[in-house]
């Protein structure tokens, strides 16, 4: 591969993680939504996707919840919307 092609990959990278870094914010956030819609008021509080990542990752990426709360307010947001257009029909 030149070092042109890899130079404009790891700035890609940069732009749109990908691989298994990326992959497991992905499933964090998942994981914590599954856990917030399921809770009952009283249970635990909010889980939030660095939660579910491995405790070397969170003291490596620049993690923070405002960055997740965001992604995670927009998935609840889509997931409001599709569940509205299903009841409508």
């Amino acid at each position: 591969m030149p070092a042109r092609l890899l130079a404009e990959w790891i700035a890609f990278s940069k732009l749109e993680p990908f691989g298994p870094p990326a992959d497991f914010i992905r499933s964090g956030i998942v994981a914590s939504q599954i856990y917030n819609v399921n809770r009952m008021k009283e249970s635990q509080p909010v889980a939030h996707a660095k939660d579910y990542l491995p405790t070397d990752m969170v003291e490596e990426l620049p993690l923070d919840d405002d960055t997740l709360g965001e992604r995670n307010a927009e998935a609840f947001r889509a997931a409001g919307e599709a569940q509205e257009r299903m009841r409508r029909g």
